[in-house]
């Protein structure tokens, strides 16, 4: 339900709209975060996938991250920069215009959402690569909170959640790193 306050300020109305589930993903690790995507952020990430057939593609996910459920929530994407890299083994992420975008998102929404992460296809079922393994690596220590690498694949989606550690035996940053993947539905 959604309450509508009329122009007036005198009046109030309620709309339903319907929310369909969203896609679930947990870690193979029973601490690590989950990851929600709504079915609008999958149908949109599939159709940039159909429209760069062949080729990686991918943007940044928006949305929020609860410490309270430890998990993340996943309602909209910007697009990837008109200075990406695409080929059909590498997207790079470019960077033309995307703090401007990311500033513009963040206070439209008034700070509720926020970039929590990237978002890449790779054309075939296949694991996290090294690359991204490096990118979660950089994400993970540009942030206060942990961060997503999602991966769409012909099948599935997967990934990431990568969070910056300080290391238990030395004063070494350390990166922890979970896997993730699509729960069964």
């Amino acid at each position: 339900m959604i309450g509508v306050v009329e122009e007036d300020l005198l009046g109030q109305s309620w709309r339903r709209d319907k929310v369909e589930a969203f896609i679930k993903l947990k870690g193979d690790d029973p601490s690590a975060p989950s990851v929600r995507i709504s079915r609008r952020v999958a149908s949109i990430i599939d159709e940039t996938i159909e429209a760069h057939s062949g080729v990686e593609t991918g943007g940044v996910l928006i949305g929020r991250f609860n410490e309270s459920t430890n998990s993340f929530h996943v309602v909209d994407l910007i697009r990837a920069p008109s200075d990406s890299k695409f080929t059909a083994t590498l997207f790079s992420l470019g960077t033309a215009g995307l703090a401007e975008r990311i500033a513009e998102y963040v206070d439209r929404s008034h700070g509720t959402l926020y970039p929590i992460g990237t978002w890449h296809n790779h054309l075939s079922d296949s694991a996290a690569s090294r690359t991204d393994l490096a990118t979660g690596v950089q994400l993970a220590f540009g942030q206060r909170f942990p961060a997503v690498i999602l991966i769409r694949t012909p099948s599935v989606f997967h990934g990431l959640v990568v969070e910056a550690a300080d290391a238990e035996d030395t004063n070494e940053p350390a990166v922890m790193i979970a896997r993730i993947s699509e729960e069964e539905a």
